[in-house]
């Protein structure tokens, strides 16, 4: 059986159509709350679930890490990005419901952000 995965998840008109990019209206003078729940390693800190942190419209994740950073130390978060500047497979963020991987797209403009980021230590054993 020969199915494309997306042909299955995604109705064939779709398809047909190429993407459209619409730049996101950042202003910088208003501000957004993003909510962060950390869990696995990241959990094990003394942080408030979920964190509230204070950021301008239309912040990428980058942005909420630097913040982070801020907060707790700058060894924060530091084994989630590689040396290319993306995330690392044992971390995984989710924006409103949705994975995110990278870490300069526009997360939220205007509206709140419900965030969770997961970093999954290494197993152990013998």
């Amino acid at each position: 059986m020969n199915i494309r995965w997306d042909a299955a998840a995604i109705s064939a008109k779709s398809l047909t159509e190429p993407p459209v990019w619409v730049e996101p209206q950042v202003s910088t003078s208003e501000r957004v709350p993003a909510h962060v729940w950390l869990f696995g390693t990241l959990s094990l800190n003394s942080a408030p679930r979920p964190l509230v942190v204070d950021l301008p419209s239309g912040f990428t994740l980058l942005d909420l890490i630097v913040r982070l950073r801020e907060h707790f130390d700058s060894d924060f978060l530091k084994d989630a990005i590689d040396s290319q500047n993306r995330l690392v497979s044992q971390c995984r963020v989710f924006i409103n419901g949705g994975l995110v991987e990278e870490l300069g797209v526009p997360v939220s403009a205007g509206v709140q952000a419900n965030i969770e980021i997961i970093m999954l230590g290494a197993i152990e054993g013998g």
